[in-house]
């Protein structure tokens, strides 16, 4: 990186101070703020990167090639970084994230469409529904229809409790 730096600024700093162990404090004050700043701008375009994936996995879910590798093309870095520093910002694999993101898509068609299970799997990325079957009983604790089956019981037990 380049650093402008100000020599009469600099020279007048130094022109302050009294003694060497003066100096010597200053000095390493400033070594520590541009590590400091540098760090903080490393983080900052982590975050970008992570935020950009993150982007390109809510516009692109339902493609069923959506990988690390097609995210990492996608913001131009390699895949092993790109799950790496995923992880380090959000706490979570990008793998796990993109199942849970297709998941909580697929609830939400179970709540609000009539697509049948097999046709919300395909929706959200999902090429087999078996897996997408197991997934969900893994992620969600039920099956996809006997979710539906309690929103169904639900509405119905909200609509009689409205007649009443």
């Amino acid at each position: 990186e380049n650093i402008y730096i100000d020599i009469r600024s600099f020279r007048k700093n130094l022109e302050m101070f009294e003694n060497i162990e003066e100096i010597k404090h200053w000095l390493l004050d400033l070594y520590t703020n541009t590590i400091q700043q540098r760090e903080e701008k490393k983080s900052n375009r982590k975050e970008e990167i992570v935020n950009a994936a993150i982007d390109y996995i809510e516009y692109n879910y339902s493609n069923p090639s959506l990988s690390p590798e097609l995210i990492a093309d996608y913001v131009n870095i390699s895949p092993n970084y790109l799950r790496s520093i995923f992880k380090e910002v959000k706490n979570e694999s990008l793998s796990a994230f993109i199942n849970e993101y297709r998941l909580k898509k697929a609830r939400h068609l179970l709540e609000t469409t009539n697509l049948t299970v097999s046709e919300i799997s395909n929706s959200i990325g999902y090429s087999n529904s078996t897996y997408f079957y197991t997934a969900y009983k893994k992620f969600y604790g039920i099956t996809p229809n006997q979710y539906r089956k309690i929103i169904l019981y639900n509405q119905t037990e909200k609509i009689g409790t409205e007649i009443d």
